[in-house]
Formats: structure tokens, C-alpha cells, sequence
């Protein structure tokens, strides 16, 4: 849903959906330890796209980060869609 938000609201992406996720894998993981309280996992996935092109997602995942410290939070980018340069270029801050 954040995906299909971001393609909404952000000007000159084209408007696709993500079809669905495959060759998924972690590529690096730094548990949680006394000056770092939280775990994080970095990952990436292929995103086959409505448009029936095929991109990288890069995303890292948070825990425990959720609301109030609970669960897991999150942080995603397609590449090819950060137009704004949130992760730097090609997603470089979450590979």
C-alpha cells in the first residue's frame, strides 16, 4: 500500500502496481548489542510490475521499532522510483 501510494502522489512515476515478490533474499544482518538495541535486516527482492517490467526492491527491516517499540518497522525502495533521492542514488542507503 505505501508503493501504491508513492506512485500516486509523486510526480512523473508511472502508475503500476507491484505484481508480486520472488528471488528474496537477506543481504546483511546486524543484531541488536549493547550500544545497538536494534536488530536490522537488510534485504532485496525482484518486484514483477503491472507494467510487466521487472525491478529491484531494496528494503531494510527494523526490530523491535514498531509503534511504542513494538513489532517491526519497515523502510522499502523500488529502484528506478526514488525520485527524490530519499536513499541516495539506486537505493544505495538500504542495499
Amino acid at each position: 500500500h505505501r508503493f501504491d501510494y508513492q506512485v500516486r502522489h509523486v510526480p512523473h512515476l508511472p502508475d503500476v502496481k507491484i505484481n508480486g515478490f520472488h528471488r528474496i533474499g537477506q543481504t546483511r544482518y546486524l543484531p541488536a548489542h549493547e550500544n545497538r538495541p536494534v536488530d536490522r535486516r537488510y534485504c532485496h527482492a525482484r518486484v514483477a510490475l503491472s507494467n510487466g517490467k521487472q525491478r529491484t526492491v531494496w528494503y531494510l527491516i527494523e526490530n523491535p521499532w514498531g509503534f511504542a517499540g513494538v513489532g517491526s518497522s519497515v523502510e522499502f525502495c523500488v529502484s528506478g522510483f526514488d525520485r527524490w533521492n530519499a536513499y541516495n542514488g539506486n537505493c544505495r542507503v538500504l542495499r
